[in-house]
């Protein structure tokens, strides 16, 4: 690991990593809304001791949900900080690898600049599950690269266990880190299986492992589920990758094939190990989102060939002073980021203030939910419109773990919903529960609902929120 800059040099590159933490920051605040006021939900009521998957329902990961419990913990001040340890520890992870084959200089490059403004990029939403994985992901590679492959299985395994997308991605460039070394991946399958059998063992000791094991084979229909319109393997195929066909995922995996190329026309024993993971990565990526791909945020699994491949540059036999190195670090993650436009930094700076308020304010489904009622057994119906409503709701009881449909649930599904629901004292209705133009599913599960509200239940609205209590209750 030769280091042959200079401390100045040194000194510049620690400034502009401070620097680039400095103007990411404003972009890790998460706001409870959308899928991000679900995952807070269900880590709220997680809290308050339901069970996950069967007490309380969504279909992700289970340590991601024990992650967001973990900063629910700490209140707000808790998912920030959350945000900006998975971006350290993802940078920490890109660092160590790179200084595995490279110098340190080139190391700082890759990990402190380029990996967070790659992270922080156009597909980044705060608070999603994806960040935590990839930050498993580089910390799975820094074990492989630093020769402790039991401690890289390991980390594999928990990449499984908190997003299943980004799992194969991982998976695949780990072993491609580690091509040749026979032992070191007889060594990783150990690590990996010891990971599986801890999370296993939680699960079990939690009473959360067979509804988990329960819902592993309807995430897999819901990835192939009504909004795929194509018919065979192929017409499936670009039918995911005609739902997240975005202009800047084209720049991104332009950028990532010319950093490849440049790399490989560059090569060097430094650089090799790291094309071959980034191209791998790569491949990998996009098998899997041609296979699962269904929303924007999905395309974040572009970080890691992304990362990877710069990283690749940056370890070639790129000739330059410190200087220019940092300007061309700092244009090529912004490439490989998406290319967003600079004044999205400018502006969550200045609205660092009012986001941070918002995260701090009590959810508007909340307030709706105590006002003039007591503590009950209660249902919500709606669809990811939910501001985190759990938050304050700890003395009251999740009676229906479904707590969040969508018009492209199953029948059979949102018959279940309005079953349980009909045995609840409160149901919290959101302003998503409205029939929606070409999805008779979803209108017959609104109409149904509606009718079990009017003949059991006295609604109140309160901002925009129906609060319905049972009759007599």
């Amino acid at each position: 690991m030769p280091n042959s800059s200079p401390p100045r040099d040194m000194a510049l590159l620690i400034c502009a990593a401070a620097a680039t933490a400095l103007v990411l920051f404003p972009l890790l605040i998460p706001a409870h809304d959308f899928d991000r006021g679900i995952f807070v939900s269900v880590a709220e009521r997680l809290l308050a001791g339901d069970t996950l998957y069967a007490g309380v329902w969504d279909n992700k990961g289970p340590l991601f949900y024990y992650l967001v419990a973990c900063e629910r913990l700490a209140g707000s001040i808790g998912e920030v900080l959350g945000e900006f340890l998975l971006v350290a520890l993802s940078s920490h992870g890109c660092f160590k690898l790179v200084a595995a084959f490279s110098s340190v200089r080139n190391a700082l490059l890759a990990g402190f600049i380029a990996a967070p403004i790659i992270l922080a990029g156009v597909y980044y939403f705060p608070g999603y599950t994806h960040l935590p994985a990839i930050a498993l992901s580089f910390t799975a590679l820094t074990f492989v690269a630093t020769e402790r492959p039991v401690s890289s299985g390991f980390a594999l395994g928990l990449v499984a266990f908190t997003n299943i997308l980004v799992a194969p991605v991982a998976f695949c460039s780990a072993l491609a880190l580690c091509w040749g070394r026979a032992k070191a991946c007889w060594r990783m399958a150990l690590g990996l299986a010891l990971s599986v059998a801890s999370v296993i063992a939680l699960l079990l000791v939690r009473g959360e492992l067979r509804p988990f094991l329960d819902t592993v084979i309807p995430n897999l229909a819901y990835s192939q589920g009504s909004l795929i319109k194509g018919h065979g393997l192929i017409g499936h195929l670009l039918s995911h990758l005609a739902l997240i066909n975005f202009d800047r995922a084209k720049l991104i995996a332009a950028a990532i094939c010319a950093c490849l190329l440049y790399a490989r026309l560059h090569s060097n024993p430094a650089s090799a190990a790291l094309f071959r993971a980034a191209i791998t990565s790569l491949c990998a990526s996009a098998a899997v989102l041609a296979a699962t791909g269904l929303w924007r945020q999905h395309l974040q699994l572009l970080s890691i060939p992304a990362i990877l491949s710069v990283s690749a540059v940056l370890a070639s036999d790129l000739k330059s002073r410190t200087v220019p190195m940092l300007a061309i670090t700092i244009l090529l993650s912004w490439i490989a980021s998406g290319g967003g436009p600079p004044g999205r930094y400018i502006e969550a700076s200045l609205r660092f203030g009012d986001n941070w308020k918002a995260l701090n304010a009590v959810p508007r489904d909340t307030m709706a939910m105590v006002a003039g009622s007591k503590p009950s057994l209660y249902a919500r119906l709606g669809k990811n419109d939910d501001g985190g409503h759990a938050i304050g709701l700890a003395r009251w009881k999740l009676g229906c773990a479904r707590f969040h449909q969508y018009p492209f649930d199953t029948n059979d599904n949102l018959k279940k919903v309005l079953d349980c629901a009909a045995g609840v004292e409160t149901i919290l209705v959101t302003p998503s529960f409205a029939p929606e133009q070409d999805q008779p599913v979803w209108n017959r599960f609104v109409a149904q609902g509606e009718a079990l509200l009017s003949s059991g239940f006295r609604c109140e609205r309160r901002d925009g929120f129906r609060v319905c209590r049972r009759t007599g209750a």
